[in-house]
């Protein structure tokens, strides 16, 4: 079965990469849940010769080790396959772990727990980036698991960016230099026992409990690739170009936090402060977790000052899934209004996770990065940035769809809503806990 796979795969790896090879950068905004999927989908089988993942969260749910199960199919039909992790956030089982490295996956994770490295545990590998073939990439605000795609009870609402062409040149190196630094270590699943992977485990002996518990990982993975493939919105091989119909744009830049503290040209947070210094009539904020620290502050108002409309997009009490970021969101919000900033709260159901920011129209930034201190001093972030009238039209017409589906904040001081069906008794006791809390740990909203 993978054999036959492979054969295919082969021949839509050229087909892709000869289509699209002797062109420059070509951005495409995925908001789809079914295209986000997809894409990843594409490109992992369409992968000939390097893939490279860097995840804040790959879970254990069937659409993310369906995933893992293509990714493994890459590595079996030859290309070299690479995959960052973050140590404290990934949820992969040991045993599935154990399968990919024995057929050949290089997994590193970022920051695992060292008793001589206390502050690691504050400092988070945050990426979402897939890359391939140092030619295309996808980035943006979804982690592999299900919730992300829409395939799970309860969902998030995100946004990621395709992006093939040069600018991927710079999205390598940034994964090489990472993958290369002291602040990783390869992975060492310990696989012990078949409890894991639950029902498929059966009743392994203790003797070769750990063989058992490696094959039924590996059937587990076939499963979920094949269950995969039956999902009425996705295609296995589907020969899909995402390059296809779209149009090459200049001045795309890939932008990170620098590892290890020093500026660098593409920084994240620099950049960021840059477009909004230069914002001539608008700022558009999509952040699910909003808490601004004081360059930001500052920046924002001063561009209100300037007459810049400034207009941000956050969860409400009713859609957030992290209480103390929203508690300090809630907080500093009375602030941002005095300042002049337009603040949206969205109604759901959904949770809100897109991290995207629009500048004056045309200069679209999507990424990984929550407009907040965790994002700003201690995790790594990554986001492409594109000054382009169109690219900047299609997240417009995103976040206005996002807006049409928000309520403006409350104005005055910060309280509970006397009455709101959304919010249930369990939320407003974890509010009221959080805002107890949320001065405390400032710097880690």
């Amino acid at each position: 079965m993978i054999r036959s796979q492979a054969i295919i795969l082969v021949a839509f790896s050229g087909v892709v990469w000869s289509s699209t090879s002797a062109r420059g950068d070509v951005v495409r905004i995925l908001d789809a849940d079914n295209q986000a999927l997809q894409a990843r989908i594409d490109l992992i089988q369409g992968a000939r010769r390097e893939l490279c993942l860097s995840y804040f969260c790959i879970g254990k749910d069937d659409v993310a080790l369906g995933t893992l199960a293509l990714v493994r199919d890459a590595a079996v039909r030859g290309v070299r396959v690479r995959v960052l992790i973050d140590a404290v956030s990934a949820k992969v089982p040991a045993p599935i772990l154990a399968v990919l490295v024995r057929d050949g996956i290089e997994i590193r994770e970022y920051h695992p727990i060292r008793i001589d490295r206390p502050s690691w545990t504050l400092r988070r590998l945050h990426d979402k980036l897939l890359l391939v073939d140092g030619h295309q990439f996808i980035t943006g605000g979804r982690n592999i698991e299900a919730r992300y795609f829409g395939l799970a009870p309860e969902n998030y609402l995100d946004r990621d960016v395709y992006v093939r062409g040069p600018v991927a040149g710079e999205a390598q190196r940034y994964f090489d230099e990472i993958w290369n630094s002291d602040d990783v270590a390869p992975v060492n699943p310990v696989v012990v026992s078949v409890a894991p992977l639950g029902r498929l485990a059966g009743r392994a002996r203790a003797g070769d409990a750990r063989e058992q518990t490696i094959t039924l990982a590996a059937r587990k993975l076939e499963q979920t690739r094949m269950a995969l493939g039956e999902r009425p919105t996705v295609q296995l091989v589907s020969f899909n170009d995402w390059s296809a119909g779209q149009f090459d744009v200049a001045g795309a830049r890939f932008l990170c936090d620098p590892l290890d503290g020093r500026r660098r040209d593409n920084d994240l947070t620099d950049s960021l402060l840059a477009a909004f210094a230069a914002a001539r009539h608008s700022i558009w904020i999509e952040s699910p977790y909003l808490y601004l620290t004081p360059p930001f502050f500052n920046a924002l108002e001063a561009a209100c000052q300037r007459g810049v409309k400034v207009r941000i997009i956050t969860n409400s009490l009713a859609t957030t899934d992290q209480m103390l970021a929203q508690a300090g969101y809630e907080s500093q919000r009375p602030s941002m209004q005095r300042a002049g900033m337009e603040l949206w709260e969205y109604k759901g159901p959904r949770c809100l996770h897109s991290k995207s920011f629009l500048v004056d129209d045309r200069v679209a930034i999507i990424g990984s990065f929550n407009l907040d201190p965790r994002s700003e001093r201690r995790d790594t972030q990554v986001a492409v940035l594109v000054d382009n009238p169109r690219i900047g039209a299609a997240l417009l017409a995103s976040l206005e769809r996002d807006a049409a589906n928000s309520q403006p904040a409350a104005t005055g001081p910060v309280q509970l809503p006397a009455f709101d069906p959304n919010i249930s008794p369990d939320r407003r006791i974890l509010f009221g806990v959080s805002r107890l809390l949320a001065p405390l740990i400032e710097g880690e909203l």
